[in-house]
């Protein structure tokens, strides 16, 4: 089964997307929430798509919307709510948090 990578920090504040990538597989998901909203601004998360075409990314939309972000998250990046996020944990094994 695939994995469920939640990112919680934006890059300006921690290693936690770095630290992500380096255990990122084939299908897995990223779901970013909190600060870590911040990752999914186009010119932010390119070259972690381009690199891993084969992994899902998604945002928590209440978090992208508590920022101002709503409009503003790359083309690629699905958003979720908190229903979508129960789904994302029933359907990964393991959950793996990065902060």
């Amino acid at each position: 089964m695939s994995s469920l990578h939640l990112v919680n920090k934006g890059n300006q504040s921690s290693d936690a997307l770095n630290l992500c990538r380096t255990a990122l597989a084939l299908n897995d998901s990223v779901l970013f929430i909190q600060d870590g909203c911040y990752n999914v601004l186009p010119g932010e998360l390119e070259v972690l798509i381009e690199a891993f075409p084969e992994v899902t990314f998604h945002v928590l939309e209440p978090d992208l919307r508590a920022r101002g972000l709503l409009n503003r998250r790359h083309p690629s990046v699905i958003m979720v709510d908190y229903n979508g996020f129960v789904e994302l944990t029933e359907q990964h094994n393991p959950v793996l948090s990065w902060y």
